[in-house]
C-alpha cells in the first residue's frame, strides 16, 4: 500500500487537480505526475509525524499551512540515519535509507508552492 501527496481540489474532495497524461513511452513525465509524491504507508507516516502532522492514511491541508511546515522542518538541522530492512521469516520489512525523510519534505514543499492558495491531499 502506497499514499500519494498531490495538489487537491479541497478538504472533502481529495481528487487530483490535474490528471495524468503521461504517454505510454515516457511515464511519470507529465505535470500532474510531477507534482506528485508517492510513498509507502510507513514512511507517508513518518513524513507526516517528522513535518508535525498526525499521521493518518487520508487528509488534505492547505498549501500555506503546508508550506510553513515543510520550511520550518528543513531548516532544523539534524542528521537523520538510516533504518536497516529486517527479514522476518519470508517477509522482509523495508527499511528506509538516510536523508529520505528530508528529501520527501523538500519535495513535498515544491507540491504546496505548486498548489498556491489551495490544498495538498493524501490518500
Amino acid at each position: 500500500m502506497s499514499a500519494t501527496f498531490q495538489p487537491a481540489r479541497g478538504p472533502d474532495d481529495l481528487r487530483p487537480i490535474v490528471r495524468c497524461t503521461c504517454p505510454d513511452d515516457a511515464p511519470l513525465t507529465c505535470p500532474a505526475c510531477l507534482l506528485a509524491l508517492n510513498v509507502n504507508e510507513r514512511d507517508a507516516a513518518a513524513l507526516l509525524e517528522h513535518i508535525g502532522l498526525n499521521p493518518a492514511p487520508s487528509g488534505a491541508i492547505e498549501a500555506y499551512r503546508l508550506t510553513t511546515l515543510c520550511k520550518l522542518r528543513l531548516a532544523m538541522y539534524d542528521a537523520e540515519g538510516d533504518i536497516p530492512a529486517q527479514a522476518r521469516g519470508r517477509v522482509v520489512v523495508g527499511g528506509r535509507a538516510a536523508g529520505k525523510l528530508r528529501a520527501c519534505t523538500a519535495q513535498l514543499l515544491t507540491i504546496a508552492r505548486a498548489a498556491g492558495d489551495g490544498w495538498v491531499g493524501w490518500s
